[in-house]
């Protein structure tokens, strides 16, 4: 019976007995709390891997070389990658460095770093390859997409070493090579995935915006068409209608009627020095030969497809696309806004949206993909936290602290009655409005009562911090809304101290946040942005590589012209 107990212990088999006996011990065990031993690891002499492209770990079987298994754990180690990338990052500094006009020393100096950085990337791709073999199963060094690009780099590199075209500037996308090492950077691994398998979709996406704009365009013809190259200009101090410099004003004049005057070929301008004339007294241009007044030039107008499409390109980028409907405005009629409206309406907030859902659609999946492939681990991490528990609850169930459960108790009543949290939202939204009271010299005796009521609010939030500390023991930190009270109470008493610092008094406001957490809808909103917040910024490093590779690469292209 003792030997069955003992295998039974080591499978786990014996943590209900335990947990009975702590049930019976303590009335107030809960047995979840229990932590689950966990299962021996055995070694697994298998080789796993995502071809050869800086996986976190692979295993090595025995039918693999010690030599290579070697190569292996070195191109794999955290020194290794990060003197890959910290190359990667000071050949992109030294790349941005160059300019026409550079001086012998500094050219001199840049091209013994282009030599230093092409045989570093060499002898790195050399020792890759002959880790992991060229296109072996599974592991293979061209079966990754990421170790082809740095390959072509590499080959690129030599062959423009010696050139000064501008084609140096390609090397600048070893700039993305931190992303190889994507599974150990959880977020970009997500990120980059979830874009490469929207593609198909986003084509979808695409071509129905490219559907919407054709339509606008046609609309936007069929409106406008030839009406921006009438325009009306300054007037003299008489009041005599004629064109002054044709760069003074460009703006377009169209039949309106009313209190107006004809101008040549049925174009209206307002009559100056009545109660509705055109701005700063305006008045039409006579266009010579008839019917032709370029307007400047601009190709922003509805005077065929192409141009009408790059109108309604400029609308749904939101660049000053006011501007475009004001010409519009002053060529036909102020009717004219609908159709801006509803191009701004429709095409940037749901149309060019449809993409951002796409990505959006697939960055989901990936997160379920990516969860699902991490159950073990989380599974360990549980065991921990239950661990954690089973650690908190032996140090609450100390025998001979029963005074202590006895205030602990007391405390918990209080806070985890409904009507407390009534009076800490009253107090909190009295404060938040006695804080807006403030005003520019405003009286003494507003700010005296106003500081006054700060300091009892500040009291009572101290109360509040100090029942749910001894409710909650070191529990209240776990809740971060919690760390957020324990912060701004603590700033509010240092507040007394340097009452004249504008920074510290500043903080008060940031009690509008207690309201997050009095109502679930905004909690639950909150925790969605923050926890956006880690994915954002991934993205911003993806972009910040973006930009970084194609300024470098503007530079060397476009640096000499």
């Amino acid at each position: 019976m003792l030997n069955a107990d003992r295998s039974r212990g080591q499978t786990g088999s014996l943590v209900p007995s335990f947990a009975n006996a702590k049930s019976e011990e303590y009335p107030n065990f809960d047995a979840a709390m229990v932590p689950m031993p966990e299962q021996p690891q055995t070694e697994n002499h298998s080789m796993s891997g995502t071809g050869g492209d800086g996986a976190a770990h692979v295993e090595v079987s025995d039918g693999v070389p010690l030599w290579r298994a070697s190569l292996r754990s070195l191109v794999q180690s955290t020194v290794w990658q990060g003197t890959i990338l910290f190359l990667i990052v000071a050949n992109t500094v030294t790349l941005a460095m160059e300019e026409p006009n550079i001086s012998a020393d500094i050219k001199s100096f840049l091209m013994w770093c282009d030599w230093i950085f092409l045989i570093s990337f060499t002898v790195e791709a050399i020792v890759s390859i002959v880790a992991w073999g060229f296109i072996t199963k599974e592991v293979g060094y061209f079966r990754s997409g990421w170790n082809i690009l740095d390959f072509v780099v590499v080959v690129i590199g030599w062959a423009t070493i010696q050139s000064s075209n501008g084609l140096t500037a390609l090397r600048a996308l070893r700039v993305l090579r931190p992303l190889r090492s994507i599974n150990k950077v959880q977020g970009m691994k997500v990120i980059v995935e979830a874009l490469i398998s929207s593609l198909p979709m986003l084509w979808n996406a695409t071509l129905l915006l490219l559907f919407f704009l054709f339509c606008f365009s046609i609309l936007g013809l069929q409106l406008w068409n030839g009406t921006y190259h009438r325009r009306c200009y300054m007037l003299a101090a008489n009041g005599t209608r004629w064109a002054l410099d044709e760069a003074q004003y460009d703006q377009p004049c169209g039949p309106r009627g009313g209190l107006a005057w004809e101008c040549v070929n049925d174009t209206w301008c307002l009559e100056p020095g009545s109660d509705e004339f055109a701005k700063q007294n305006m008045a039409c241009h006579n266009p010579v030969p008839p019917h032709i007044c370029p307007y400047r030039d601009d190709v922003l107008n509805f005077d065929n497809i192409g141009y009408s499409l790059l109108v309604i390109f400029k609308v749904l980028s939101t660049d000053d696309w006011p501007e475009d409907m004001h010409k519009s405005q002053f060529a036909t009629a102020h009717i004219s806004w609908i159709f801006f409206f509803t191009l701004a309406i429709l095409g940037s907030f749901f149309a060019v949206n449809l993409l951002l859902a796409v990505v959006t659609s697939n960055f989901a999946n990936e997160s379920a993909r990516i969860r699902e492939s991490a159950e073990k681990k989380s599974q360990r991490k549980l065991i921990k936290e239950k661990k954690w528990a089973w650690n908190l609850w032996e140090t609450r169930a100390e025998p001979g602290s029963q005074a202590w459960h006895k205030v602990r108790g007391w405390a918990k009543r209080i806070v985890g009655h409904s009507w407390y949290d009534h009076i800490l939202l009253t107090v909190t939204v009295l404060n938040i409005l006695v804080l807006a009271a403030d005003y520019y010299n405003a009286p003494e005796e507003l700010l005296q009562a106003i500081f006054i009521f700060n300091t009892t609010c500040t009291g009572i939030f101290i109360v509040d911090m100090v029942l749910k500390l001894v409710a909650l023991g070191l529990t209240y930190f776990k809740d971060p809304y919690n760390t957020f009270d324990f912060l701004l109470v603590w700033l509010s008493v240092i507040q007394w101290f340097v009452s004249k610092n504008a920074v510290v008094s500043a903080f008060r406001a940031l009690r509008l946040f207690r309201l997050v957490q009095k109502f679930p809808a905004l909690r639950v909103l909150a925790a969605t942005v923050v926890n956006s917040l880690e994915s954002v910024a991934y993205l911003s490093l993806i972009m910040l590589l973006f930009i970084i590779i194609c300024s470098t690469l503007g530079l060397q292209v476009f640096g000499t012209l």
